[in-house]
């Protein structure tokens, strides 16, 4: 069989395949529109593997492979496994410990690049300068909770303390 052949029989019974599992949304419209990848038959079987994007669109640098077998004999389609493709490339690292010492000292000497003053005296850190919000929303929202919670802890030692809105008050 051509591999146009197994594909006019996969979109022909897609619709009318029952479901073993979770087919995690996948329409007939989206193997129409999508190139279907490792399109093979084996003992009967039509295997292959359609790339979402699912999480891509959410931020993330893979899309998630699933991995399809469909039983033309008994009507019958399943995901048989998933993996992931990396489609993009993982943001760079970061050094916690130097953001972390940027912002003491920024504190200390009232930098207006890292810190802004508040009108009761308060300091309020740039974040988005220091972690801007572009790139991967996970990854931003990750890289933020871990710098605020490291300056949490330094900060305790100084006996400041820093709000999740990044407000940073002396202990009363």
């Amino acid at each position: 069989m051509t591999r146009h052949e197994i594909l006019d029989q996969l979109v022909t019974i897609w619709d009318l395949c029952a479901v073993i599992g979770d087919d995690q949304s996948t329409f007939l419209y989206k193997l129409a529109n999508r190139e279907v990848e490792d399109l093979r038959v084996v003992d009967g079987r039509i295997h292959f593997t359609l790339e979402r994007h699912g999480a891509l669109v959410r931020g993330s640098s893979f899309a998630e492979l699933h991995h399809w077998i469909v039983e033309p004999e008994t009507m019958t389609k399943w995901i048989e496994g998933n993996s992931k493709r990396r489609l993009a490339r993982p943001s760079s690292k970061i050094d916690i410990a130097e953001l972390v010492s940027r912002i003491s000292i920024a504190v200390e000497q009232g930098d207006p690049d890292v810190v802004a003053e508040l009108s009761d005296g308060a300091l309020q850190v740039k974040i988005a300068k220091l972690i801007p919000d572009s790139g991967p929303r996970q990854t931003v929202a990750d890289r933020r909770k871990r710098l605020w919670r490291a300056l949490a802890v330094e900060f305790a030692n100084q006996d400041l303390q820093v709000s999740p809105k990044w407000i940073i008050r002396r202990n009363c």
